[in-house]
C-alpha cells in the first residue's frame, strides 16, 4: 500500500490565510465605536498592502501599490461608510457585521481573481459594487456637510478614474482617456444630484444606498457591455438601441422612485 502524504497548501493559499488571520481584527475594531474608524481603516489597507506584496512576482513600490489600490478602496470606503451611516442613522451590530463580511469575502474572491484573465467577470462584479460604495459614501458626507461634499469630488473623481482604469486593462483596454471622460461624468451627475439627494433602504435593512450611486452603475453597465461587444467587432446598431433603452427605462424608474 502506498500511503498518501499530507496535503500541504499552496504559497498562495498560506498568504490568504494569513490575510484572513489580520484582516479580521482589523476590520473588527469598526465595531468598537465611532473612535476606532480610522484606526481600523488604516489597519485594513496595511494589512491589504502587505498581502499584496507577497502575492505579486515583482515586488516594486509601484507595482505593489498600484495592485493595492483597488482591494484597499474596498476597505476603507466600507468602513467609511458604515462611520458615515451610524452618524446619520446608528445601524444595528449585526448589519455592521453583515457589511463586513460581505466586504472580507469580496476581497478575498478579488485578491484571487485579479491575476487570472479567466475571471474578469467576477472582478466586474467588484468593479460595479466599488461605484456604488465610493459614491454612497460621497453622498452621506454631501448629506452632513456640504462643503465636505464639494471637496470630496475631487476624491471621488480619483477614485472612479482608479476603478474603471483598471477594469478597462483587464477587458484588454489600456485607455486612460476613457477613465478619465467616465470620471469626469461621474463627478458631473454627482454634482447635479447633490441638489436634491435620495436614498433607498435596503429591504429589511437601514442600509442605505444613493440614487447617484445606482445611476452611475446603470450607465457603466451599458457603456461597459457595449464597450466589450465593439471590442469583439459585435456592436450592432440594433444593440446600442436595445442597451440605450434599457439604461434609460431603468434611469426614468430611479427617478419615479421614492427615497429618503
Amino acid at each position: 500500500m502506498v500511503k498518501r502524504g499530507k496535503q500541504r497548501l499552496t504559497p498562495t493559499q498560506r498568504i490568504l490565510l494569513w490575510h484572513i488571520v489580520l484582516l479580521t481584527p482589523a476590520l473588527g475594531l469598526s465595531l468598537a465605536g465611532s473612535s476606532w474608524y480610522f484606526l481600523s481603516a488604516l489597519a485594513a489597507i496595511m494589512v491589504t498592502i502587505l498581502t499584496v506584496r507577497r502575492l505579486v512576482v515583482q515586488r516594486t513600490v509601484r507595482i505593489i501599490l498600484t495592485r493595492s489600490l483597488e482591494p484597499a478602496m474596498l476597505v476603507g470606503f466600507a468602513i467609511a461608510y458604515l462611520g458615515l451611516s451610524n452618524a446619520i442613522v446608528p445601524l444595528p451590530l449585526w448589519q455592521q457585521t453583515l457589511v463586513l463580511i460581505g466586504v472580507f469575502v469580496l476581497q478575498l474572491r478579488y485578491l484571487l481573481a485579479q491575476f487570472r484573465v479567466q475571471t474578469v467577470h467576477i472582478q466586474s462584479i467588484f468593479s460595479i459594487i466599488l461605484i456604488i460604495l465610493v459614491n454612497t459614501v460621497w453622498a452621506l458626507i454631501a448629506t452632513t456637510n456640504g462643503v465636505a461634499g464639494f471637496v470630496g469630488l475631487l476624491v471621488v473623481w480619483i477614485a472612479n478614474y482608479v476603478i474603471v482604469h483598471f477594469w478597462l486593462e483587464r477587458t484588454g483596454f489600456h485607455n486612460s482617456f476613457l477613465a478619465a471622460v467616465w470620471s469626469i461624468i461621474a463627478v458631473e451627475a454627482l454634482w447635479v444630484t447633490s441638489m436634491a439627494l435620495v436614498f433607498y433602504t435596503l429591504p429589511g435593512t437601514t442600509l442605505v444606498v444613493s440614487r447617484s450611486a445606482l445611476f452611475l452603475v446603470i450607465i457603466a453597465y451599458a457603456w461597459g457591455s457595449m464597450l466589450i461587444l465593439h471590442s469583439k467587432r459585435k456592436l450592432s446598431k440594433r444593440l446600442v438601441v436595445e442597451y440605450g433603452t434599457i439604461c434609460a427605462f431603468l434611469l426614468l424608474i430611479l427617478l419615479v422612485m421614492t427615497g429618503q
